[in-house]
């Protein structure tokens, strides 16, 4: 996978698909999303995904926030094509076991 990772800002956020804000069908809570996710951005959140046509992207808060969380996990966790994989830091290596694992043909990736 040769793709590069594009960095979410509040500036770019409307142009970028970030899978479950832009879609097809308009939902009341993409513009809660998109509201949210600015917001959380300007406070040092990090959002940066995969410039392919699938939804891959890595996010997180900064320690300062995210130890602040009630949160069941060791405060992250990963998941894949929307469902949860483990709460274990994982390394390029095992990201692309876990894609290869649970990628079909209706989920493959991309290149844009």
């Amino acid at each position: 996978m040769d793709a590069e990772f594009i960095n979410l800002t509040p500036e770019n956020l409307c142009d970028e698909h970030v899978c479950c804000i832009i879609r097809k069908n308009a939902h009341s809570g993409i513009d809660a999303k998109k509201k949210w996710l600015s917001e959380r951005l300007k406070e040092g959140h990090i959002f940066r995904k995969l410039n392919v046509n699938a939804c891959v992207f890595i996010e997180y808060a900064p320690l300062e926030t995210a130890k602040n969380l009630p949160c069941v996990f060791n405060n992250f966790a990963v998941f894949f094509n929307g469902e949860f994989v483990t709460v274990n830091q994982i390394d390029g290596a095992t990201a692309e076991k876990i894609i290869k694992k649970h990628s079909t043909s209706k989920h493959q990736i991309s290149g844009k």
